[in-house]
Formats: C-alpha cells, sequence, structure tokens
C-alpha cells in the first residue's frame, strides 16, 4: 500500500474497528497525520497574530491545529487497533499508551510483522 491509498484508507475506514491494517497503511497514515499537522503549524505561524516564539510556547497550539487534532482523532484510533489486530492482539491493547512505560511494547508491536496469515479478526491486508 502507498503513502495516498494508505491516507484514503485510513479517513475511509475510520470508524472500521474490527479489521486489519498491514504495517505499510499504519505508518503511511501517521506519516501523513504528521505532515498534514506540520502544514496546519505552519499556516498558524505565517498568518497568525503571533510570532514563532510564542506559538510554541502556547502549550494548546491554535485553533486550526486544535480541529484537526479533533477530526482525526477517531481514524488514528481506528488504524492503531486494526494494527494489533493485525499482530494477533485485541485493541484494548492500545490502553497500555496510558502510561509511558506502556509505549515500549506499543512500538515494537506497530513494527513487527503480520502474526498469522488469519486470525479472528480476518485475512492478512497484504494477501488481499
Amino acid at each position: 500500500m502507498n503513502f495516498f491509498e494508505a491516507t484514503k484508507s485510513g479517513f475511509k475506514n475510520y470508524v472500521v474497528f474490527n479489521k486489519r491494517a498491514s504495517r505499510s497503511e499504519f505508518w503511511y497514515f501517521n506519516l501523513a497525520i504528521t505532515l498534514m499537522s506540520a502544514f496546519i503549524v505552519w499556516i498558524e505561524i505565517s498568518y497568525g497574530p503571533a510570532d514563532i516564539k510564542t506559538y510554541l510556547e502556547q502549550s494548546n497550539g491554535g485553533p486550526l491545529l486544535n480541529i484537526f487534532s479533533i477530526v482525526t482523532i477517531l481514524p488514528t484510533l481506528s488504524i492503531s487497533v486494526r494494527r494489533l489486530h493485525d499482530r494477533g492482539h485485541s485493541g484494548w491493547n492500545l490502553l497500555w499508551s496510558i502510561t509511558i512505560i506502556g509505549l515500549i511494547p506499543l512500538i515494537i508491536i506497530f513494527m513487527l510483522p503480520p502474526k498469522d496469515e488469519d486470525n479472528k479478526w480476518g485475512r492478512n491486508p497484504l494477501l488481499n
């Protein structure tokens, strides 16, 4: 799956929590979200009343970034749960991210290849 397919799939399947997502889909989608966030920050700094120093000192970002974060929280959660399903883990394991130490196993799981060809969440997305 390429960058644009992964981004499109992530937003298209934003309420699908019961399937699987490949590594490329997960990482390309997160790259797209990061690039869009950086672009929004650039717009807010360029056209906003504050300079970059003032913007970076704000703890909550600007209004466009806040709106973008609210809009993308569900697709980001969905693709993260589907990536965990691809490894054979429950989506509830995403709650590990509440603790700082829990982020380490999650990142490792996200980087590993799919565990099985078929599991209870469906067929390997790369084989479809």
